[in-house]
């Protein structure tokens, strides 16, 4: 993006600092209630479940997230929600079964097609 807008911005990837209970750590924890704190990390433990994209939204729904989404896209997994006032975000790789379980999709997809 920094490029597409000619920007002379160099972006440096690096590593999620998060608490001990892996919840990412952001100024913005200081708003959650202590209910919402503990109930914050649900949101990284499903993120890296091998559940769908679908079902990580619809449990983290059950538990009270507004969910703004849930997404995989080039083998990492992104998810944003709303607990309470605060919005949290995060990432994770995608789990190597996972990966495995859509390459394998692809492949078995591209043999049936014509050539």
């Amino acid at each position: 993006m920094a490029e597409s807008f000619f920007l002379k911005t160099e972006i440096v990837p690096c590593e999620i600092i998060r608490h001990d209970d892996g919840l990412a750590m952001s100024s913005r924890n200081v708003r959650l209630t202590t209910e919402e704190r503990h109930k914050a990390p649900v949101l990284l433990e499903l993120l890296r479940s091998s559940l769908p994209p679908d079902e990580v939204t619809r449990r983290l729904q059950e538990l009270g997230f507004k969910v703004d989404y849930v997404e995989e896209i080039e083998g990492r997994r992104f998810g944003a929600a709303t607990l309470g006032s605060v919005r949290l975000i995060d990432n994770v790789p995608v789990r190597s079964n996972m990966i495995w379980r859509w390459t394998s999709v692809t492949l078995n997809l591209r043999r049936s097609l014509p050539k």
